[in-house]
């Protein structure tokens, strides 16, 4: 097949059908468009055919990478996409979004191949370089337009998971018999679990809140691929929800405090439900800061009861007690009297003046020698003195 047999032709050599033909020039080349991508014809000289080939191998990545993005925007078949446009439905509306939606891909098909036609023409006129940076630009447009895209879908995607989420936990807190009290096995007392449950719904909040800030502020980067976009702004949402209602359980606990100002958080026995939202939102809204706490948390094991005591208060007299000793040997220090020194000789006296003696034990004076306070017995009366 020739150059000049394109024109008339509905189809090409390989059996393709023919949509628009970009630039006509016999015999040297054709430029053309199918339902499936962009296509040459080249010239009907084979020397010249393998020269044109080999300047246009070099653009051929950026040509697929191009086709690649836009592949899922292409109709395959003019007549399937107006007779599944006009099928019957549940509602005339859906019916018409689809088919708007439909022209709307073409039309950006159309854009986006015609501009890939011109950058072939221009390396089949000769400059190479010039059609690789225009298939640059297409690609970078191309790739700009799926992203905004992508946000919308995230964003999307992130808000029903966020209605949902809270709506549940709504539900949950007013209509389920486990939301005032949350029985526990063994205790008469019942543990209450509405902060946590508010806090999940904050938590779910302050997710959604960050999705929004990093969507307008570029710095979300959402994947083209639709299912990983979805799941990734679901999950986005799931650990927001468990985020809030962590940190408040952490706040409760008094293991951790968040400072706002002049007021911190975590101060006191029990959070007011305002600290609560708050808390909640925190916690969803920074995305790393509760999977970081319990990062950092270590378990460690029980002492057991024929360990020895290692605890700090034990550690600070066995300090203090070192310290006095050293005190106590230091040069210059008062000496300590040897009775102080022996505290466990305290109570031992040679002397027995503490214990007084019955008249029956009592040695008279007149009997002790002299050399002992001895004196003599005194005379009997009517004897001579």
């Amino acid at each position: 097949m020739n150059v000049a047999d394109l024109k008339g032709a509905k189809s090409d050599a390989a059996g393709a059908a023919v949509q628009t033909i970009y630039a006509f020039n016999p015999p040297g080349y054709a430029v053309y468009r199918t339902y499936e991508r962009v296509m040459i014809h080249y010239a009907d000289d084979s020397e010249e055919a393998k020269k044109q080939r080999a300047v246009i191998a070099r653009l051929n990545p950026l040509r697929g990478e191009i086709n690649s993005l836009v592949d899922n925007w292409r109709v395959k078949e003019t007549a399937e996409a107006e007779a599944t446009s006009r099928e019957s439905g549940p509602k005339a509306w859906l019916r018409a979004y689809r088919a708007d939606a439909r022209r709307n891909r073409i039309r950006k098909t159309e854009v986006y191949d015609r501009r890939v036609g011109d950058s072939l023409v221009v390396a089949l006129e000769g400059d190479a370089t010039g059609a690789e940076g225009l298939l640059a630009e297409v690609k970078r447009d191309v790739l700009g337009e799926r992203t905004a895209q992508a946000r919308l879908v995230y964003v999307t995607v992130a808000f029903f998971a966020f209605v949902f989420a809270v709506a549940a936990i709504w539900w949950f807190i007013d209509y389920s018999p486990w939301a005032e009290a949350w029985p526990k096995k063994g205790l008469q007392k019942k543990l209450d679990v509405r902060d946590q449950w508010a806090a999940a719904a904050a938590g779910a909040a302050g997710a959604f809140f960050s999705v929004a800030v990093g969507v307008r502020g570029r710095t979300i980067l959402p994947d083209l691929i639709s299912y990983s976009a979805w799941l990734d702004a679901l999950l986005r949402i799931v650990v927001g929800t468990i985020a809030g209602s962590m940190l408040v359980a952490l706040l409760q606990l008094g293991t951790v405090q968040i400072a706002l100002g002049e007021v911190t958080l975590g101060d006191g026995d029990a959070l007011e439900w305002l600290y609560i939202l708050v808390a909640g939102f925190i916690g969803g809204f920074s995305e790393r800061m509760v999977p970081d706490l319990l990062a950092k948390a270590a378990a460690a094991p029980a002492p057991s009861p024929n360990t020895p005591s290692t605890d700090l208060k034990g550690k600070d007299k066995d300090r203090e007690k070192d310290a006095a000793t050293a005190a106590a040997a230091a040069p210059g220090a008062a000496a300590q009297p040897e009775a102080e020194a022996h505290d466990h000789e305290g109570g031992v006296d040679g002397c027995l003046h503490d214990h007084p003696l019955e008249a029956a034990e009592a040695t008279p004076d007149d009997r002790l020698p002299a050399a002992t306070g001895g004196v003599a017995a005194p005379a009997a009366p009517g004897q001579g003195g």
